[in-house]
């Protein structure tokens, strides 16, 4: 049915949802003026909503992107009429834009999704606008399939659009989508049409980004001149046109480029001079990506110290997602109710409405579950709440090996053997419905209704929990695929022991349950992910390589621990290789590697387990605990100064030929009263080492 709005409103909305693109603040200021003019002309009060709707888009592109959320999701909230409702889909895309460059995935895919809910294949601005930020948002992730296939979708809306500045940056998109695919003469045709076109109309903001695309596309053919060249074009313009997104895509970029080009000490110059901005301070993923280029030159320099700070620095920015995240989780769950309530206002959805609490409750349930029986069950009842059902199917989609996983299946309060269903066959209704990624309902799941979803030769397998076919027909079920970020996860699904007994607004409440799953299984998966990342980069960090023993920062962590625990030590000795300078020059660093590996090796299985064993520096070492008496710690420094000479002179020095020694300054550590005395002392003891190495070598001191 064809709604009509007022003559003042049409061309009002007219002026706002063509206001996309180039990303500057006159075109929006020159919006206000124009809706001051339409409301003047028609003797109009415009909606107050159109107003805040331009102020929020003003915030967005002066890169508040904070207040620029507030204000949006305000409009949201206080849309109520027809003609307010046409810019919901533009809000819903400029909020999942923004919350996907601040890494908010959980908001951004929910964003998105509305957005596509209520898209009007009509309106070639909205399949415009929504297609290139869908497109931006893949090239950011490095998926380049679907960032072309967006790209492609926007260039043909653009077709019958007017807005010039977001027909630009579709092709921008798809020639960097097609780059990274190796598609070099597509990539070349799509940049070149688009620098022409922003220039020949004036689009300085996507002219930017069209000349950064440029450079990149250079830099992936392999040619480093002609791409740093088109750096440093793009980069003029960036500077003086660029938002903030695209300055820090520029500062990724570039620094990728210079280490490429292993131009290590450039690239950290670089890196240092860009953390100072506040943009990317804000950016927890860009500054992560920017610390792992400077970590890898330090690494390339064998400036290892270096590198374990920054691999520190990298290791408190993903602490720090793992808070985000669970936070990001909850606001999720809030937000979508939120406007889920806004939605089905809209769409007089009193049912869902009644139940909206009911769903609050649910998701917070499901977010918080951790896989048990138990907690299953509390879901299930609490689905019961939502929508009468007799059973209840979780099944996890193994993509790698194409198959469900039917984990979670419970009727009646009892559940049954799990199971995995292959899916190169459509034998069951989870599979179409995973496949097609369709939510699909069944009113009686009789055989002429189940015929026009499976295979009609394995369909009579099994449907649901059992074969008892005189049950399953007047059954009705509702399956509906779990999705995050168009990843299907898996496939959830309810079913009633009678017939017709669901309809359309129970698919809407199996799609909301299904939301929360995705959210909670994506949730688990990247929290383990990360966890496992964060254990890798803790080894790094606090371990030493070549060794494999406790580096610098191992021991300060384990001496910080020791004192929390009131296990405090009472003797430190350290050892330092004398020659290993000359010996590295003499036998290769190689040698030199597999020397300090040997040493590490010997020490550990000198000395008894309780006293612990760190690499501080290159050659050397530090063994420290506690013992009984004084005397230990001086026959331990002993016997080890023995073995290592001992060693050597046998592997390289013919038994006879003295290769590689050590010395071995002791201290005691007596009542110490904090980590700092100990630390103290300790550098007291390094001081003595090399006042005693200037006058003599090889042998054992005490301080």
């Amino acid at each position: 049915m064809q709604i009509y709005f007022s003559e003042a409103s049409t061309k009002a909305l007219a002026v706002l949802t063509g206001l996309h693109g180039d990303r500057n603040v006159v075109g929006v200021h020159t919006a206000k003026l124009e809706l001051q003019e339409i409301g003047a002309h028609h003797n109009e009060q415009l909606s107050q909503v159109y107003y805040d709707y331009l102020e929020a888009t003003l915030c967005y592109r002066q890169d508040k992107h904070h207040k620029a959320l507030e204000l949006y999701e305000n409009v949201l909230a206080k849309i109520h009429k027809e003609e307010e409702y046409v810019l919901y889909p533009y809000v819903c895309i400029y909020l999942g834009t923004i919350y996907s460059r601040l890494g908010q995935s959980f908001l951004s895919q929910h964003y998105f999704t509305l957005a596509e809910k209520n898209l009007t294949q009509q309106d070639p601005k909205l399949l415009l606008f929504l297609n290139v930020n869908l497109g931006d948002i893949y090239l950011q992730l490095g998926q380049w399939d679907r960032a072309l296939a967006h790209s492609q979708r926007a260039i043909e809306a653009g077709k019958n659009s007017d807005n010039l500045d977001t027909y630009a940056l579709a092709w921008i998109n798809s020639g960097l989508a097609y780059a990274n695919l190796g598609d070099f003469d597509a990539a070349q045709h799509a940049l070149d049409y688009a620098v022409g076109f922003t220039k020949k109309h004036k689009l300085m903001h996507a002219h930017s980004c069209a000349l950064l695309y440029y450079a990149k596309w250079q830099e992936l053919k392999g040619n480093n001149k002609q791409s740093n060249e088109s750096y440093n074009k793009a980069f003029v313009y960036i500077k003086k046109y660029g938002d903030s997104f695209i300055q820090i895509e520029f500062f990724e970029s570039y620094a990728q480029f210079l280490k490429g080009l292993r131009q290590y000490h450039h690239a950290i110059k670089f890196c240092y001079q860009i953390f100072k901005s506040p943009q990317l301070q804000a950016n927890n993923n860009s500054l992560v990506k920017l610390y792992s280029v400077v970590a890898d030159c330090h690494h390339a320099m064998k400036n290892y110290e270096e590198e374990n700070r920054f691999l520190r620095l990298i290791q408190e920015k993903q602490n720090q997602e793992l808070v985000t995240r669970k936070k990001n989780e909850v606001e999720y769950i809030d937000k979508v109710i939120s406007y889920t309530e806004i939605e089905n206002r809209y769409k007089q959805s009193l049912l869902i409405q009644d139940r909206l609490s009911d769903l609050r409750k649910l998701g917070q349930l499901i977010t918080n579950t951790r896989g048990s029986e138990s907690e299953f069950l509390r879901i299930f009842n609490a689905i019961n709440k939502l929508i009468p059902s007799s059973a209840f199917c979780l099944a996890f989609y193994h993509e790698q090996r194409n198959e469900l996983e039917y984990r979670y299946l419970v009727e009646e309060g009892k559940f049954y053997p799990p199971f995995i269903q292959d899916c190169n066959t459509v034998s069951r209704m989870g599979v179409y419905c995973l496949k097609s990624k369709q939510t699909i309902r069944l009113a009686t799941s009789s055989p002429q209704e189940l015929s026009q979803y499976l295979d009609s030769d394995t369909w009579q397998d099994s449907i649901w929990l059992n074969n008892e076919e005189d049950r399953l027909q007047g059954t009705s079920a509702i399956w509906a695929p779990v999705i995050f970020q168009d990843k299907v996860l898996g496939v959830m699904s309810v079913q009633m022991n009678r017939s017709n007994d669901y309809t359309q607004v129970h698919e809407q409440l199996v799609e909301q349950i299904a939301s929360y799953l995705a959210v909670a299984i994506s949730h688990d998966g990247q929290r383990r992910e990360l966890e496992n990342h964060n254990v890798y980069l803790e080894q790094i960090y606090h371990t030493d390589h070549l060794t494999g023993l406790k580096n610098h920062y191992g021991f300060v962590q384990w001496l910080n621990e020791s004192f929390q625990a009131k296990n405090i030590p009472n003797i430190g000795l350290l050892l330092n290789l004398d020659g290993f300078k000359p010996f590295n020059r003499k036998y290769s660093r190689q040698h030199g590697d597999d020397a300090l590996a040997s040493c590490a090796k010997l020490i550990r299985d000198l000395i008894p387990e309780h006293l612990q064993v760190f690499r501080l520096h290159a050659d050397e070492f530090l063994i420290i605990g506690k013992v009984d008496e004084s005397a230990e710690a001086t026959s331990y420094a002993q016997t080890i100064h023995h073995n290592i000479k001992q060693h050597f002179m046998a592997t390289l020095g013919g038994g006879v030929q003295k290769i590689l020694s050590c010395t071995i300054g002791i201290t005691h550590l007596r009542d110490l009263e904090d980590v700092v005395e100990c630390e103290n002392k300790l550098s007291e003891l390094d001081n003595h080492m090399q006042l005693v190495k200037q006058q003599r070598n090889d042998g054992v001191f005490i301080i």
